[in-house]
């Protein structure tokens, strides 16, 4: 729910601020650049759509558990976290290839604590 309000608000912003350009014409490129951009930047603040989300799950679970760690998705890397297949003694080497996001980094810290593992 959150994810509708918010894209449709970066969404109407998009098209006030895109009103000159000619959006309405469906053939054209520029028809879906606010959505597009919408997306871009709800991604970035980490709200995902329920779609996001459960596509996330199915290939996360889908793909082995190396190349879920390093996907481009924060979604799927986060999945890959809390996955079993990664061990207690492979959890303290993911410490420096986790990147920026915030959901990567908090689920990582959860699984840690959790399995009673300090963070280097």
């Amino acid at each position: 729910m959150k994810w509708m309000v918010e894209f449709h608000s970066v969404d109407n912003q998009l098209k006030k601020i895109n009103e000159g350009l000619d959006v309405e014409n469906t053939e054209s490129n520029l028809y879906f650049f606010p959505e597009n951009q919408a997306h871009s930047i709800l991604k970035k603040q980490g709200i995902y759509s329920q779609y996001e989300f459960y596509d996330a799950i199915e290939t996360s679970l889908n793909m082995p558990v190396d190349k879920a760690l390093k996907s481009d998705n924060a979604l799927i890397r986060a999945f890959a976290i809390i996955d079993k297949r990664v061990g207690k003694r492979r959890l303290p080497k993911l410490c420096t290839e986790l990147g920026e996001d915030a959901l990567v980094n908090t689920l990582y810290r959860l699984r840690c604590e959790t399995e009673g593992i300090e963070r280097v």
